[in-house]
């Protein structure tokens, strides 16, 4: 996909870490959004336009507030492209049919990750699949996720890969999130040209997999 990318791998780092920042001290407050969207992202540039600030809204929602209207909403989401809504839905409360699905940090990650997905590739994720409704409803609850393009840094697919894994506890939390994106966007300062856009330029990749190493510290201590 040729495609121009919305940000460059810097500022698109930094926005995401800003989300994961947002979400964290939502869980801290034991509030879980619930609607984690693009819809619910706001963007504003900074002082100066120096860089850009991300407040997360919409919290304390129901993604899917009526099961039974699911159908009639497709191609009618809250983002900016027609798609939709459970796209952005972890698979777990998609599975739940009951009327008061309980709503986890670990759901929250699910759709930060499908958020991350688009600003790294400025695509909706599944936009390219050929399935809609509930028959993307069921590839989802099988295990397909959409798929990055082959220029995306594979430090930063391999991270968001981990917050859609299939099993909820697979998962990072979002204090580990914040973690690792600060690492990351530090990394990505030092090695990549701030202001380039170009999807083609080399991405320097670091030598180790800071959020299994996080992982392997927390299991440890």
């Amino acid at each position: 996909n040729s495609r121009r990318l919305p940000f460059s791998l810097p500022v698109a780092v930094d926005l995401m870490l800003q989300i994961a920042r947002g979400m964290e001290y939502l869980h801290s407050r034991k509030v879980y959004h619930g609607n984690l969207n693009p819809s619910n992202i706001l963007i504003r540039p900074g002082a100066a336009g120096s860089s850009l600030l991300v407040k997360v809204s919409g919290f304390g929602l129901s993604l899917l507030q009526n099961t039974n209207n699911n159908n009639n909403n497709v191609g009618k989401s809250s983002s900016s492209c027609t798609s939709s809504p459970f796209i952005w839905t972890a698979p777990e409360i998609l599975e739940d049919t009951t009327d008061d699905r309980m709503l986890t940090e670990k759901s929250d990650v699910y759709s930060f990750a499908m958020v991350c997905f688009e600003i790294l590739t400025g695509k909706v994720p599944f936009e390219d699949s050929h399935l809609q409704g509930a028959r993307m409803a069921r590839n989802i609850l099988a295990g397909e996720r959409p798929l990055f393009p082959s220029h995306t840094p594979k430090f930063v697919a391999n991270f968001t890969k981990r917050c859609w894994h299939p099993d909820p506890n697979s998962r990072p939390g979002f204090s580990t999130i914040c973690r690792v994106l600060r690492y990351a966007k530090k990394f990505v300062l030092l090695t990549n040209p701030p202001n380039s856009q170009d999807a083609t330029t080399p991405t320097v990749a670091p030598l180790l997999d800071y959020l299994e190493i996080d992982s392997k510290l927390h299991r440890r201590f």
